[in-house]
């Protein structure tokens, strides 16, 4: 007798005084078990979120069996009776590595009232809870952010729209090939292009809940990325939203544990890794080389002509030409989006100083200024540079 088919007589036994003698026992399982499972002479059934659907009421109280393993009895109308025992093997890092679902009732029907109720009550709670917020908990205001306001080369908002469509509507694929359901993506670039408004487009576009994890000297990193892996167990199907990976992962320790807990997470219900950073070199081939931990890696760089030339027309409406905004795309190369914004504000301030609205004379004043300012910074920086490491 295996070690699991011993469980299950253990079980049924234990369950006979409560449910009723020769109760029936079904297995509940995700994919991967399956294939473990197939050679018992026993009903195994494949759920697709055995943590979720178990939050049931044991006796009028509430039992959150996410974070429980053990006994559930669930007592339904009519004096029926259904009761479950959960297993559960932890790693070192408290991550949950494997989990086993035995159900017991008179009836395979009461079973699935049981499981039925619990995940209403589940999509319920996952309904009202806020769908956007920090791992510490703190609730981010939601951002909507449709893909046709991303002003990208039209081939690479393609690759990323794609990816993240066809990994939402690959889940039972993924469940049938007893595969992880985990996708990572990481947005690379200089800074100011929109790497931040990437992963806000894809919030929208998925719905899920979302959990950012940003660098703070004032927080434990390692407890961040707990706090946020145990919210996204809980949350599934979720995207997990790293910003500026490198900074937030600086360290031997850091790196560590978020490996830990990414290797660790089973993520069968679903779970998408976004990260971005402005220095790509700086961050550990354990991050960019092996796959499973981010799949696809996109270039998120300056605007091109086309791009400059979209997001003006953005940024200014009618209150510029599409000449003027095709001569001002012209002369703007290499500069970000964040500094074509610059020229909107620092155009529209002046021009609102005079009870007007911007005109091309106040944008061309914007640029030249701009541009000065640039130079200043620059030639300042390199100076001090210069200056610390002369002989």
């Amino acid at each position: 007798m295996t070690e699991i088919e011993s469980l299950i007589t253990q079980f049924r036994g234990e369950a006979e005084p409560i449910v009723g003698s020769s109760p029936i026992v079904v297995v509940l399982a995700d994919a991967p078990w399956l294939t473990l499972l197939a050679p018992l002479d026993q009903e195994v059934r494949c759920v697709p979120t055995p943590r979720h659907i178990l939050e049931l009421h044991a006796a009028g109280d509430a039992v959150d069996a996410r974070d429980w393993y053990g006994l559930v009895h669930v007592q339904l109308s009519g004096g029926r009776h259904v009761l479950l025992r959960r297993y559960g093997a932890f790693d070192s890092m408290r991550t949950i590595v494997s989990v086993l679902t035995l159900a017991a009732a008179k009836s395979r029907q009461d079973i699935d009232e049981a499981l039925t109720g619990a995940r209403d009550r589940w999509r319920e709670w996952r309904g009202r809870e806020p769908r956007v917020r920090k791992a510490c908990g703190e609730t981010l205001p939601e951002r909507k952010v449709p893909w046709s306001s991303l002003c990208l080369p039209s081939k690479l908002l393609h690759d990323i729209r794609s990816s993240v469509e066809a990994f939402a509507a690959a889940r039972p694929l993924y469940q049938r090939m007893g595969l992880a359901y985990r996708r990572g993506l990481l947005f690379h670039g200089p800074p100011g292009n929109g790497k931040t408004l990437v992963c806000a487009a894809i919030t929208t576009a998925l719905q899920w809940p979302t959990i950012y994890v940003t660098a703070d000297d004032r927080v434990d990193v390692g407890r961040e990325l707990g706090s946020a892996f145990k919210q996204a167990a809980d949350l599934a199907p979720v995207i997990l939203c790293l910003e500026d990976i490198d900074a937030l992962l600086n360290s031997s320790a850091s790196l560590s544990a978020f490996l830990n807990r990414l290797d660790g997470c089973q993520a069968h219900e679903g779970l998408l890794v976004l990260a971005t950073t402005n220095h790509p070199e700086k961050l550990d081939e354990a991050l960019t080389s092996r796959p499973s931990r981010f799949d696809r890696i996109f270039h998120i760089g300056d605007p091109g002509l086309a791009q400059r030339q979209d997001y003006l027309g953005m940024l200014f409406g009618d209150h510029l030409s599409v000449t003027d905004r095709s001569e001002v795309a012209y002369v703007t190369e290499g500069m970000s989006m964040a500094f074509l914004k610059e020229i909107l504000v620092s155009a529209a301030t002046v021009a609102f100083s005079r009870g007007e609205l911007p005109t091309r004379r106040d944008v061309d004043g914007a640029l030249e200024n701009l541009k000065q300012h640039r130079k200043q910074v620059v030639g300042g920086f390199m100076s001090r540079r210069s200056a610390g490491f002369a002989a």
